[in-house]
């Protein structure tokens, strides 16, 4: 509604594409790189699909969220491990790799407020 351009993230393409054609329809823009932000070379397929898209990145928010819905003490470490690569490890890795193209517009990265 105010005319930032973007970039929806997330593994599901096909929800991707209900969200951005949600958001075109209400006029806006919107763009969508459905990657696994759990494997390593996401958040670099990330960045650079958002650079070759958009005139550039002015704001980065991180979240990504992986929950296992479990009793604490039953998660395996896999689960955990699965976890922490999203909501920490993504989270760096994007942080990394933004950061020179958010500084250089003076920008941001921010993460949700939680309720």
């Amino acid at each position: 509604a105010d005319g930032a351009q973007v970039m929806l993230v997330a593994r599901n393409a096909e929800a991707l594409q209900r969200v951005s054609t949600e958001i075109v329809g209400a006029g806006g823009q919107a763009m969508c790189c459905a990657v696994d932000l759990a494997e390593r070379d996401a958040a670099g397929l990330v960045v650079a699909a958002a650079q070759g898209a958009m005139s550039g990145i002015d704001m980065l928010i991180n979240c990504a969220s992986l929950t296992h819905n479990a009793d604490f003490f039953d998660l395996t470490d896999e689960e955990w491990e699965d976890a922490f690569a999203v909501k920490v490890f993504a989270a760096i890795r994007l942080c990394r790799l933004a950061w020179p193209a958010l500084k250089a517009g003076r920008s941001a990265i921010a993460a949700p407020k939680l309720a």
